[in-house]
């Protein structure tokens, strides 16, 4: 029968108490070459728990691998590690980011080793002579999630070295944001924008380069786009009486890292902002004990820069509703919390944590200090096929459970169904169907809340299945393999009814 579990996430900083700790477990593993799987010997083995306290420093165990690859603690505390090992140049691939060790035995572990990847190249001036002044090469994964940058030396030259896969590339210039020089003979400074490798603006004209365990790939170069020197600039109302710090933030089309700029007197400017897209809004914390925030406004800056830009703030508020179902709802689960509405927090906003209100007998539920914003709608406590199907706010119906707050509603239902889509295929190399991979679908959007990811493993005949799958984006891949084209694996958007067929195609030698 298929199985399905959860997708070990990113690395989070955990604190855990010192009876946590009073508590051993036994750990041991193998470390085998990833290329050949033969053993690695004579290599040291690390186990870190995550950093913690104002040093940022981690408790680190060690071992070295003997002839035949394996390494083990008899006694190390219960708790999170990160593994690594300690061999220059190497480096542990396709491990979970953080390995849980219980009391009493835990399962072998069988870690990779690789030699690192590396990428090379120069960051160059729209006349193709070496750049350097500030700048920096930031690495993306094809998932888009940050994999490490370098630094530009005074020749032009970086270097990065990483874990093999496919990476997009980009330079990027950190300028003090202030107006241009004065200059008398009529021209004016230089300024370049982010620019992906080769010499893109966005992510989507970049192109993969792909990296190889042990191998360098060399000139990358990435020519640098020019950019206006603009200037972005607007007031801001609403805001608390005497709020301290307060800054404006504007969030790149399709990127996490923020620019940000202070208010004062409820206006603020921002210099050298890039031309582009951007989520811009407002947040801060009142002396009142209240917190307040903006809408979340889609905005475009062109060459010409944008001098009326307004944001409104408003106090957090309470959320009241009720959910609706379509069609019968799940019968209640034993020992299991109480079902409840959550509001996932899309555009981060550090003073706006995850909001929860529990539904009662009712089917009503309320929402403590809610504040405006963009917040993914899911439902905690009931079975993973439960899915927000749309939400009614002010007799508005909006579809899906993306849930866009300016003001406090009125009234506001949560509409929910059960069941799903489909996903089937098969796994194949270039020698025919693979068995026992574990195929991965995982969402690829902001705001899915408690879904987990999915896992299934593959049949002797190399199938899989997936069913009950809520509507949305999804990634869908097999973990520890790449696809035979050295493409990154494909997204896909699921409607509820879909009966979707996809077959997957991994390099030689993943079984």
């Amino acid at each position: 029968m298929a199985s399905s579990g959860k997708l070990v996430g990113p690395s989070i900083p955990v604190l855990l108490s010192v009876a946590a700790f009073a508590q051993t477990g036994h750990l041991d593993g193998t470390l085998v070459n990833a290329a050949t799987g033969e053993p690695a010997p004579n290599v040291r083995v690390t186990m870190t728990h995550p950093p913690e306290g104002p040093s940022g420093k981690g408790i680190r165990y060690g071992a070295t691998t003997d002839a035949e690859g394996k390494f083990s603690w008899a006694a190390i505390p219960a708790g999170p590690y990160q593994p690594g090992v300690s061999k220059h140049g190497f480096l542990v691939v396709d491990a979970p980011p953080m390995v849980w060790v219980q009391p009493g035995d835990n399962p072998s572990l069988r870690l990779k080793l690789s030699p690192e990847a590396v990428i090379s190249g120069k960051v160059l001036d729209e006349n193709g002579d070496p750049f350097f002044r500030n700048a920096q090469v930031e690495i993306r994964d094809e998932r888009g999630n940050y994999a490490g940058n370098a630094m530009v030396d005074y020749r032009g030259d970086y270097r990065f070295a990483g874990k093999p896969g496919m990476y997009r590339v980009r330079a990027m210039i950190y300028y003090e944001r202030r107006p241009p020089e004065t200059r008398s003979d009529g021209s004016r400074e230089t300024v370049y924008r982010p620019t992906y490798y080769p010499g893109s603006p966005t992510a989507d004209g970049a192109s993969w380069v792909e990296a190889k365990g042990g191998v360098e790939a060399g000139g990358i170069d990435i020519r640098l786009i020019p950019m206006p020197y603009i200037l972005a600039r607007g007031a801001v109302t609403g805001m608390p009486l005497s709020p301290g710090n307060v800054q404006v933030r504007f969030t790149p089309d399709g990127e996490t890292q923020p620019l940000e700029t202070e208010v004062k007197n409820g206006k603020f400017s921002m210099w050298l902002i890039p031309p582009g897209k951007y989520s811009m809004m407002v947040a801060c914390q009142g002396r009142d004990g209240r917190a307040y925030s903006s809408a979340i406004d889609e905005i475009a800056i062109g060459d010409e820069g944008s001098g009326n830009l307004a944001l409104d703030m408003r106090p957090e508020f309470e959320l009241a509703g009720r959910i609706q179902w379509e069609g019968s709802p799940p019968p209640p689960r034993e020992r299991q919390p109480k079902p409840s509405v959550r509001l996932n927090d899309i555009a981060s906003q550090t003073i706006a944590p995850r909001r929860i209100g529990e539904i009662g007998d009712d089917q009503a539920f309320r929402i403590p200090k809610v504040l405006p914003g963009k917040y993914g709608v899911s439902i905690g406590g009931l079975p993973q096929n439960v899915w927000v199907k749309s939400i009614l706010v002010d007799s508005h119906e909006i579809p899906g459970h993306t849930l866009e707050l300016r003001t406090a509603p009125q009234e506001i239902t949560v509409r929910l169904a059960t069941g799903g889509a489909q996903i089937s295929g098969t796994v194949e190399d270039a020698t025919g169907p693979v068995s026992g991979v574990t195929v991965i679908l995982a969402p690829d959007e902001a705001g899915f809340g408690e879904f987990n990811a999915l896992v299934r493993q593959t049949s002797d005949s190399g199938a899989f299945s997936f069913d009950s799958i809520p509507p949305g984006r999804y990634r869908l891949e097999v973990d520890g393999a790449r696809p035979s084209d050295g493409q990154p694996f494909e997204t896909l958007e699921v409607s509820e009814t879909d009966r979707l067929t996809r077959n997957l195609k991994i390099e030689h030698g993943m079984k």
